[in-house]
């Protein structure tokens, strides 16, 4: 969207929506889908209101969730993001989006603190809902806007060395072992991962040189990379307790070994596909465009 508004000085919503719809739901309804009818025959850890909860994006607040559909918790979060981030930074122009992401950043880790004591929803664990973990999606957000910039994007390559990556690294693993020392001190560790992670994966960009960068760029882990959202979809029914995928493949090995095949499958069988589709088609109408109001774009 930023080399977007870039290019056209504007940012087509429509056209965001509708790419991000053909990439993510096509795979997920797929996989709801077959699991929902494994379910209907007790062959897989799924009832009609997990599926449901799929569909419609409100699994992470739904409570004692069935093993096979309990990571749509992420999934869902994903999206209520998708909700709302695109049409802040349509209207409102970068600079006011970025400083709009810092503020509500500092707002999430104040509000984990006080949910700690005054709003807990029982049945549901507290970093799965939305509400509270909004900071690890506007974080890369402010980096992305920041990199936009030459003079940010000069001193990111600066800073972000090797050794420094190494030490934030270490001091997030460090931070993550300690043990919880109160409301505060766990908010605080959750802003901390959630600014210290992005910031790893932006120095493999800025640096590809790097033993690490080219590390990931190994053909093998490219290809991960590329069926990593089928990957993440279809593990779960391989590592159920009860379910009928799980009891045939019991062996650790031959269980990573079906799930890259599902993956692949999913991935050549519908991802890719539907990114085409997605690609090639032109809008019969045109599209629901937002321009920044003057104030907005001056800033």
């Amino acid at each position: 969207m930023l080399v977007e508004r870039e290019r056209t000085q504007r940012i087509s919503l429509a056209k965001f929506y509708w790419r991000r719809a053909f990439r993510i739901l096509p795979a997920s309804v797929c996989y709801l889908c077959i699991i929902g009818f494994l379910g209907m025959w007790s062959l897989a850890e799924a009832r009609g209101r997990d599926v449901a909860s799929g569909l419609f994006l409100f699994a992470n607040y739904l409570p004692n969730k069935h093993w096979d559909l309990n990571h749509f918790w992420s999934l869902s979060m994903e999206e209520h993001f998708y909700l709302i981030w695109p049409v802040a930074l349509a209207m409102l122009g970068n600079k006011r989006a970025r400083n709009a992401a810092l503020a509500g950043m500092a707002i999430i880790c104040l509000w984990r603190i006080w949910v700690s004591g005054h709003f807990i929803l029982p049945g549901i664990p507290t970093l799965q809902r939305t509400d509270m973990r909004l900071d690890a999606f506007l974080a890369p957000c402010v980096f992305a806007i920041m990199l936009r910039s030459t003079g940010w994007k000069n001193r990111a390559t600066r800073w972000l060395s090797p050794t420094v990556c190494a030490l934030l690294l270490v001091g997030l693993a460090l931070l993550r072992l300690l043990p919880d020392a109160g409301a505060l001190f766990a908010s605080l560790r959750q802003l901390v991962q959630a600014c210290v992670l992005p910031l790893l994966i932006i120095s493999t960009v800025l640096r590809p040189t790097t033993l690490f960068a080219k590390f990931l760029e190994l053909r093998f882990l490219r290809w991960i990379g590329r069926i990593s959202y089928s990957i993440y979809l279809w593990q779960m029914p391989f590592f159920s307790q009860r379910g009928w995928l799980s009891v045939h493949t019991r062996f650790l090995p031959l269980k990573i070994v079906v799930i890259l095949g599902f993956a692949a499958v999913s991935y050549y069988a519908i991802e890719r596909p539907m990114i085409k589709l997605a690609r090639r088609r032109k809008q019969k109408e045109s599209p629901a465009v937002i321009s920044p109001t003057p104030y907005a774009q001056a800033a």
